[in-house]
């Protein structure tokens, strides 16, 4: 879960909350910097506790970089930040949220780590390593860029999987537990739904928080760079990042679960 000063506060108290009604980022840093606001922010933080009840341990901030940073090697919490610099994790915390201008976000761990044991589940042979939420949660989590961070992270960095295997599992074997047919192999006579990467450049952005539901409401929503072109149906709708405006795919209706 994504916590920080776009859209989900990493603490629920009033003094927080009134911080979030404040109609930017910038002018929430600017009343956080506030010396009297500060204090009392940072004493209400550290009676409530990170949200939902989490330690600090289970706080990763994904740091200021082009591409996010996910701390899979479990080094960079921010329980762990406060111990090696001998400050108190919560007004570390805060204070990279003031020195980031607030842009900073930080990855709310909730479930399957340690990272290494999850990976060994991944490698399990009937697991199919994606995630999809719908469109449930689009405030809290960022996960449509899971099939990129799955390639650049788990294969190209770590080699959790091979690359034949790891596109084997989000393609193919994807396309038959879901039942869609003709789809997830580059086969004569099916549907020719392709991602032309940049194998070596491939990586996830810095996710980002745009309002541009109706009546205002927003979402997160993270780019991504090392994709050449994305096509469906054999013709391109995107070519380095940039939509075509053709939209030649099709509503779903056909399926052949076994």
């Amino acid at each position: 879960m994504i916590v920080g000063l776009a859209r989900l506060l990493p603490f629920g108290t009033p003094g927080w909350d009134e911080l979030l009604k404040l109609p930017t980022i910038a002018d929430r840093v600017a009343r956080l910097a506030e010396p009297a606001t500060r204090k009392r922010l940072t004493a209400e933080a550290k009676e409530a506790g990170f949200l939902l009840g989490f330690p600090p341990s289970a706080m990763h901030p994904l740091r200021m970089g082009e591409t996010t940073y996910h701390d899979l090697d479990e080094k960079m919490s921010v329980q762990q930040l406060a111990d090696e610099a001998g400050a108190d994790p919560i007004e570390l915390y805060i204070e990279r949220l003031i020195e980031s201008e607030g842009l900073e976000l930080t990855n709310q761990w909730h479930f399957g780590f340690p990272a290494s044991e999850q990976q060994k589940y991944l490698r399990l042979k009937h697991v199919i390593p994606m995630v999809g939420d719908s469109g449930a949660h689009v405030g809290m989590v960022m996960d449509a860029d899971s099939p990129t961070f799955l390639l650049a992270e788990l294969v190209r960095e770590r080699g959790v999987f091979t690359l034949p295997d790891a596109i084997h599992r989000i393609t193919r074997q994807a396309a038959e537990v879901l039942g869609l047919p003709e789809r997830g192999l580059v086969r004569e006579g099916w549907h020719a739904d392709l991602n032309v990467i940049d194998y070596e450049n491939l990586g996830s952005c810095q996710p980002e928080y745009v309002y541009d539901f109706p009546l205002g409401g927003g979402r997160f929503v993270c780019k991504s760079k090392g994709y050449v072109a994305t096509l469906v149906a054999g013709q391109p709708i995107i070519e380095n990042g940039t939509h075509s405006g053709a939209r030649p795919g099709q509503v779903l209706r056909e399926f052949r679960r076994g």
